[in-house]
């Protein structure tokens, strides 16, 4: 019944890409070898997005915890997210090697209210919190569809799979669930377009879209 015309992300499947974290982890810890990025989207009115994802040996990313709240200043979101990585479970506070941004974090001087109007949003996150932001990549249709087949999965009549996802989440990821349930194509039924439906929330996608674009790399299949 969560089928409907026009969904975007047609493979997407809470019970498949929803993932048990001690059913993906040894012992329930991000293991050492495996990469550490993060991805944000920034908003000061509008929500601010920021997602933790774990890469492997092979290249399957797994989105291990988010940060989701709006009305803040840059300061206190910057504060949060420090908060958040540290006092993850699954990584022990280690830090991501790089967390992949809008790049308008980069010109965008901070709200009036948080302190010296010089720095920009990126010199916050970075002097003030320890968390290393890059631009990302902001090709929207090509991020989308870069998405997508990391979320692609298809299996057989017997249940098997025969290409599994390379993107998953955990449960405590309500926001990445809930808005990749919701999106939907934009334009109409007669006339679609290829790019997302923006009246809907769509901040944490646009986040986990610079994390696919900036950190997972195409891999060859063996």
């Amino acid at each position: 019944f969560n089928v409907f015309f026009g969904r975007f992300f047609e493979t997407f499947d809470t019970s498949i890409h929803r993932i048990d974290p001690y059913a993906a982890l040894p012992d329930g810890k991000v293991p050492p070898s495996w990469r550490l990025f993060g991805c944000l989207d920034y908003g000061e009115s509008s929500p601010t997005a920021f997602a933790l994802c774990a890469v492997d040996e092979l290249g399957t990313a797994h989105i291990v915890a988010e940060y989701y709240k709006g009305g803040l200043w840059v300061s206190e979101h910057a504060g949060n997210i420090k908060d958040l990585i540290l006092h993850c479970p699954y990584t022990d506070g280690r830090f991501p090697e790089r967390v992949f941004a809008d790049t308008s974090i980069f010109n965008t001087r901070t709200s009036s209210g948080s302190g010296d109007k010089n720095k920009m949003v990126s010199d916050i996150f970075k002097n003030d919190a320890g968390i290393k932001v890059v631009p990302s990549n902001k090709n929207r249709i090509a991020g989308w569809r870069y998405m997508k087949e990391q979320l692609a999965w298809k299996k057989n009549n017997d249940g098997y799979f025969l290409h599994k996802p390379r993107l998953y989440y955990f449960p405590e990821c309500e926001n990445f669930e809930r808005e990749a349930d919701n999106a939907v194509y934009a334009g109409t039924e007669d006339s679609p377009k290829e790019d997302m439906n923006t009246d809907g929330e769509d901040h944490m996608l646009d986040a986990v879209r610079y994390f696919c674009m900036g950190a997972m790399k195409a891999r060859p299949e063996k």
